[in-house]
């Protein structure tokens, strides 16, 4: 992986979306919990906050429709994602 984003074939987000709908990920990460638990966790590592209580009951049922790729990508692409972290960087940083 870090071939590719040194060699720019895939950016920062491609990466963490495809560590996030990884296997191991989601055997170690998201099948243990409940689809709320889950949500909050993917929110907690893609935008660096925790969500309000109506928020996380959107997330949850936003995650069982979509499936966790597709609502992660929903978060990379938003206008909120872009603003905490950018293209370029690492979620979590300077959070």
């Amino acid at each position: 992986m870090l071939d590719c984003l040194e060699g720019g074939k895939k950016s920062v987000g491609q990466i963490v979306l495809e560590f996030i709908a990884s296997d191991e990920f989601i055997d170690n990460f998201v099948a243990r919990r409940g689809m709320g638990d889950a949500a909050k966790l993917v929110n907690k590592i893609l935008l660096g906050r925790i969500l309000s209580a109506t928020e996380l009951h959107f997330a949850a049922r936003q995650l069982v429709r979509y499936g966790l790729r597709q609502y992660s990508e929903q978060i990379i692409n938003s206008p909120e994602y872009m603003r905490r972290t950018g293209p370029d960087r690492m979620p979590g940083e300077g959070h």
